[in-house]
């Protein structure tokens, strides 16, 4: 740990404790002999954040999330756009996941890497099986869903969806913002066209 973040914790420490500076600077000397954070080496900084802790100061660790979570979201969004599933939100990938690999996943954080690439396995099998081949370029994918998604609103009776050249000219953002706002004008009937060809 660097000593900036040893010097944030101590004064972390310091607010969740309720101590005031008095109190505070007090503790800093007992412990360090100074009666400045500045002045204390990384190791009495230590010391330090041990006092604190045995007051009662618990130091909360950032959640680890494996590497693969952006692509599960991804593809689990393109389900819900493909009208595959109904619900879009982290809660509902959670029990999908906690399906897959057959034990309870109370948060995302939980998921190990090897869990993570057969969710994933398992979500492009879906897209799969809905006749949507998953390219493995992010932007190419979400253009290839956007092109999907205005097809679907054509055959649907849509007069107005975005046209190729829009589609083509759009960043990431802008497709995402897209393909929800399709997505939501289509509603969550299954799609009637289900492995047709939709690169129209």
């Amino acid at each position: 740990m660097t000593r900036n973040n040893l010097i944030k914790k101590v004064h972390v420490g310091k607010r969740e404790l309720g101590l005031d500076d008095e109190t505070y600077r007090s503790l800093l000397e007992r412990v360090t002999g100074h009666r400045s954070a500045a002045k204390c080496n990384d190791q009495q900084l230590i010391l330090v954040v041990k006092e604190m802790k045995a007051k009662g100061f618990h130091v909360k660790q950032k959640k680890k999330y494996p590497a693969q979570l952006p692509k599960m979201r991804a593809l689990w969004i393109t389900l819900w756009c493909l009208r595959v599933v109904r619900n879009r939100q982290d809660r509902a990938l959670l029990a999908f996941t906690a399906r897959q690999t057959g034990r309870p996943v109370g948060d995302l954080s939980w998921v190990t890497p090897t869990d993570a690439n057969k969710v994933i396995e398992a979500l492009k099998d879906m897209c799969a099986n809905a006749g949507f081949d998953v390219p493995s370029n992010g932007h190419d994918a979400k253009h290839h869903l956007a092109i999907w998604l205005a097809t679907e609103l054509r055959t649907a009776g849509y007069e107005t969806p975005p046209t190729r050249d829009d589609l083509n000219a759009m960043t990431d953002r802008e497709l995402d913002a897209a393909n929800i706002s399709m997505r939501m004008l289509l509603g969550d009937k299954p799609s009637q066209s289900i492995g047709e060809d939709h690169d129209q």
